[in-house]
């Protein structure tokens, strides 16, 4: 066994493993999807904007905008932009302005 049992050595001995969230924000070659969701939500409507293909500051960028246009709370989860009620007409309008080829994703 190669456990350290005492050390004179100040700080921890620990293996520090860096956490990034870089490969969230993978390049994609298909269009941006838009969904509605309610489940795990206590019964509220989430519209949630995925398969970005654009790096974290970009999203973070198209967050903003779109929260802010759309006078509605917004969020990033796990590489997925989530904006408070059901906005999916209106998020999938915004993105063509933008230029992005987004498109309706689950009924």
């Amino acid at each position: 066994m190669n456990k350290l049992a005492y050390s004179t050595d100040s700080g921890s001995h620990k293996k520090e493993h860096k956490k990034t969230d870089d490969h969230k924000y993978k390049t994609s070659d298909g269009p941006i999807k838009v969904r509605i969701e309610k489940k795990g939500r206590g019964g509220k409507s989430v519209t949630v904007i995925y398969n970005l293909g654009m790096d974290k500051e970009s999203a973070k960028e198209l967050k903003k905008l779109l929260s802010s246009k759309l006078s509605a709370g917004s969020t990033i989860k796990e590489g997925r932009i989530e904006l408070q009620g059901d906005h999916v007409e209106k998020v999938i309008s915004q993105l063509k302005l933008l230029g992005h080829k987004a498109v309706k994703s689950g009924g």
